[in-house]
């Protein structure tokens, strides 16, 4: 999921779980939830536009367990856009961040 304009992949009212995928280099956005119904977890995010991930929804999302481009969970918790960064908006939980860079399948 990279190189795409706006997103690398946008749920809503989805209960998607996204693993395993590289979610990189993407124009605004590396990944945009709108609910909490999906989940996200062994993921690659590194070097989107504005945000790796932002939860535009009034549900907590969870994505525990991701590699943040080798950020430590504070720096990662600046890419992701939710109550930290716009009140009324609900969490992402994102902790513990993965240390090392995953292996993805081809």
């Amino acid at each position: 999921l990279t190189g795409n304009e706006e997103y690398g992949i946008s749920l809503s009212g989805s209960r998607v779980k996204v693993f395993g995928n590289e979610i990189a280099q993407n124009g605004k956005t590396g990944m945009k939830v709108d609910d909490g119904k999906g989940a996200a977890w062994g993921n690659l995010f590194d070097g989107n536009g504005a945000f790796d991930l932002a939860n535009t929804g009034n549900e907590e999302f969870r994505a525990m367990g991701n590699w943040w481009g080798g950020a430590t969970a504070a720096e990662a918790g600046k890419r992701i856009f939710d109550r930290r960064i716009e009140n009324g908006r609900r969490r992402v939980l994102f902790t513990p961040v993965m240390e090392t860079r995953p292996t993805l399948a081809p």
